[in-house]
């Protein structure tokens, strides 16, 4: 987790270019802070990594849900190291002001995460149940992602 918001904070400054002399307007508009937290489960698709390391999932519902991570960090490594895995995933949703792009960015950063038990290991009724369950505490993933990656 320290590394994810080192990670965001290196973002802030060195990715920024400048963001430190952005206007008090700017930081009035999109201060710096955690808008949500959530778990999501579904299959873990793939990973690719180059400035920021990128997660990419599909939900029970079919919509894909991608969020940033830390490669260095073993639960990471773990999480995301064969894809067709079923994980269960703890974010935040991070906002912060974007010099370089000018614009106001929020990403859904890592916090945790576990492997799920294959489902043929569970009952049926806890399947069911479990199945329907893929929501954040701030509503849908398709209301706040809109269905896209």
């Amino acid at each position: 987790m320290k590394n994810i918001i080192g990670l965001l904070l290196c973002g802030f400054l060195c990715v920024g270019g400048g963001a430190l002399w952005a206007s008090d307007d700017v930081y009035d508009k999109c201060p710096a802070k955690v808008l949500d937290i959530g778990t999501v489960e579904g299959i873990f698709l793939g990973a690719e990594c180059g400035d920021q390391c990128y997660a990419y999932l599909k939900l029970d519902n079919g919509d894909e849900f991608t969020l940033i991570y830390n490669d260095d960090e073993e639960d990471s490594q773990q999480l995301f190291s064969k894809e067709g895995r079923r994980v269960s995933i703890s974010y935040n949703i991070w906002q912060y002001w974007l010099e370089g792009a000018g614009e106001c960015m929020q990403n859904y950063v890592l916090v945790k995460g576990r492997l799920v038990e294959p489902s043929a290991s569970k009952p049926e009724s806890k399947q069911k149940a479990e199945g329907s369950q893929s929501a954040t505490s701030g509503g849908s993933i398709a209301d706040i992602m809109g269905g896209q990656r």
